[in-house]
């Protein structure tokens, strides 16, 4: 939950919509907010405009226009996009995605925030489970996004997928697609 507040708290910075400075000055005290919480896992925070330019906590300017977690959240939505290797460093990443709005009430562009996905896995402790319990986390779709296992979020293990080839998994994979559904 924190790295979901902390864009839409960003994105209610009152300047941040205002069309008159360029895009590239808008970030400015990202990158301290990033190497401030470093220790959360955070990697970069982005800042967008409507048609998904972008520039970087670190100065640098890109095109998210493509990402879907971008065509998603220039919609209105909160995103949080499944785990995905970055163009830029190579990373394994999760990106926290929320609208930012101008004084008309219209959506302006979008701040992102990276956070290293393997991070998540890292600190990933479950309190109440005894001494073999085992926890994980997955996506809708399947793919397992959180685990002590580093190599299953790494690889982008996909339980759903596995079942055609290891029918053993049939009453976990049973289990989890109940679980996402509600």
């Amino acid at each position: 939950d924190a790295p979901l507040a902390a864009p839409g708290a960003i994105a209610a910075v009152t300047s941040l919509p205002d069309p008159a400075p360029p895009l590239v000055g808008r970030p400015t005290g990202l990158a301290g907010f990033v190497d401030a919480n470093c220790e959360s896992g955070y990697r970069a925070c982005a800042v967008t405009d409507a048609d998904g330019r972008a520039v970087l906590s670190f100065g640098v300017a890109c095109d998210l226009s493509i990402d879907a977690y971008f065509q998603k959240a220039i919609t209105g939505a909160h995103v949080v996009s499944d785990p995905f290797v970055s163009r830029a460093t190579g990373n394994l990443l999760i990106v926290y995605a929320v609208p930012y709005y101008d004084a008309a009430g219209a959506i302006a562009g979008v701040i992102t925030l990276d956070v290293d996905a393997l991070h998540l896995s890292r600190d990933f402790a479950v309190r109440g489970l005894g001494e073999s319990g085992v926890a994980f986390a997955i996506t809708r779709e399947g793919y397992t996004v959180v685990s002590n296992d580093l190599d299953t979020v790494t690889n982008q293990l996909n339980d759903f997928n596995e079942l055609a080839s290891d029918p053993t998994l049939e009453d976990l994979v049973n289990s989890e697609k109940k679980m996402v559904s509600g």
